[in-house]
């Protein structure tokens, strides 16, 4: 019985996490007419580079925590600067096609 309440703020953890990435995808869409899956490579890519400059040079979560969205940021402008500037002027479907495509060719990093 007392398990009810921790299952229901888990769930309601859960929505809120789902809330959050259709608004962004929402925004996204609304704002630039494209469909952005790249955002879901960009968190993992931070997530392994704050583990990684965590582990390697520092060992202090906070310092990599500070670290990995100047990083993150750096790659973010020039992957649109140089990449996807060049596919939206394209058109809408070759567009989700290269944002869809960079997610998983990320993968073999």
């Amino acid at each position: 019985m007392n398990e009810i309440p921790i299952f229901f703020l888990h769930g309601l953890a859960y929505a809120g996490l789902l809330f959050l990435v259709s608004a962004g995808l929402t925004l996204v869409f609304g704002m630039m007419n494209v469909l952005n899956f790249a955002h879901a490579a960009m968190y993992m890519l931070g997530a392994y580079f704050s583990y990684s400059i965590m582990l390697r040079f520092t060992g202090q979560l906070w310092l990599s925590l500070l670290v990995c969205p100047i990083i993150l940021f750096v790659i973010g402008g020039l992957t649109e600067r140089f990449l996807l500037r060049r596919v939206h002027a394209y058109g809408m479907f070759r567009s989700f096609y290269s944002r869809l495509a960079w997610p998983i060719s990320s993968r073999s990093w």
